[in-house]
């Protein structure tokens, strides 16, 4: 990978006896400092839902059109 301009220069300062501006940089830690929670049982269904672009679920009442028109399209018998 090509290295910038400004690490060439950086490079170039160290190597003449100039100041090396990356010690004032503080060091990175080995851990992740952002707080981690877990999901509570709300977060995940909606997380689910938002998930599946709310399509229709089991339980939700929602049987889809398939319910609607389920008489449509049936032979009737004449005895």
């Amino acid at each position: 990978m090509a290295k910038s301009k400004a690490s060439k220069r950086r490079e170039h300062k160290i190597r003449s006896g100039g100041f090396d501006p990356s010690a004032l940089r503080g060091s990175a830690p080995d851990y992740s400092m952002h707080e981690r929670k877990t999901m509570t049982k709300q977060e995940k269904w909606k997380k689910q839902l938002s998930k599946h672009k709310k399509r229709s679920l089991p339980g939700n009442g929602d049987e889809g059109i398939a319910f609607l028109y389920g008489g449509v399209g049936r032979a009737r018998r004449f005895c």
